[in-house]
């Protein structure tokens, strides 16, 4: 398939913004994709969390962005009923 090419300056068309899956384009990177969940995690209210990524996401992306947590970590781990055995190891 032939590469597109957009003008910058034209928003990306809707078929273009996110993959198959519904992430966006410029979120490729499944380590950014945790850091953006363990953020919207720790600061937004848990009811709008899942405004924006699924349960299924969460539990997927878990190991990558438990560390993202911060104070909210064992909240999480609670309300996902995660063993605090599943976790990234940082070291």
């Amino acid at each position: 398939m032939p590469a597109i090419e957009l003008d910058p300056s034209v928003p990306t068309p809707d078929d273009l913004l996110v993959d198959p899956q519904g992430r966006p384009y410029f979120l490729w990177d499944v380590e950014v994709c945790a850091y953006l969940a363990g953020k919207l995690m720790r600061q937004a209210r848990p009811g709008d969390v899942y405004r924006f990524v699924t349960e299924a996401d969460i539990r997927t992306l878990w190991p990558l962005l438990e560390r993202y947590l911060g104070r909210t970590r064992a909240t999480w781990r609670e309300r996902l009923q995660v063993d605090e055995t599943q976790h990234h190891d940082d070291g």
